[in-house]
C-alpha cells in the first residue's frame, strides 16, 4: 500500500467530495485499486473540487 500524499494530478485521490471542505472522504478514481476499500481521506482541498493533499492507501 502507498500513501498518498501530494495529489494533485496524481491520478490518486485527485477530486473531492462536495464542496472542497478540506476535510472529507476522496473516493480513488478507480475502485479496484483502493486497497483499503474506502478510498484516501483528502486533507486540503483547493475549494473548487479538486484535492491538494491527502491521505490513506491506494496506488496507480
Amino acid at each position: 500500500m502507498a500513501q498518498c500524499g501530494v495529489c494533485n494530478g496524481t491520478g490518486i485521490c485527485r477530486f473531492c467530495n462536495g464542496t472542497g471542505d478540506d476535510r472529507m472522504n476522496n473516493p480513488h478514481p478507480n475502485p479496484n485499486n483502493v486497497f483499503s476499500g474506502g478510498g484516501s481521506r483528502c486533507i486540503q482541498c483547493d475549494g473548487n473540487g479538486k484535492c491538494i493533499e491527502c491521505n490513506g492507501s491506494g496506488e496507480v
